[in-house]
């Protein structure tokens, strides 16, 4: 089972205060208790604080695109849960 998650973001306020760390840890957790075992995001390459978070939390970048919708290059990331 994978599951995607995306569109997960910090309020400009509350950035830097360890909130995207916590919103990290209760996404894998609420993940793993519904039975997923792989879990893959999208992440902006120019958002180096999220990479951050993925890289401390064992995550692989696993390709780069473009978003044809956004016109931004994205990154895709994915964790094994089990």
């Amino acid at each position: 089972q994978i599951v995607v998650s995306n569109h997960t973001f910090i309020n400009k306020e509350f950035r830097g205060k360890g909130f995207g760390q916590k919103d990290h840890q209760d996404r894998l957790t609420k993940a793993k208790k519904m039975g997923y075992d792989f879990i893959i995001c999208t992440v902006s390459c120019s958002n180096n604080v999220e990479k951050h978070i993925l890289q401390k939390n064992h995550w692989v970048k696993l390709t780069l695109f473009h978003n044809q919708e956004t016109g931004n290059l994205v990154e895709l990331w994915g964790r094994n849960l089990v």
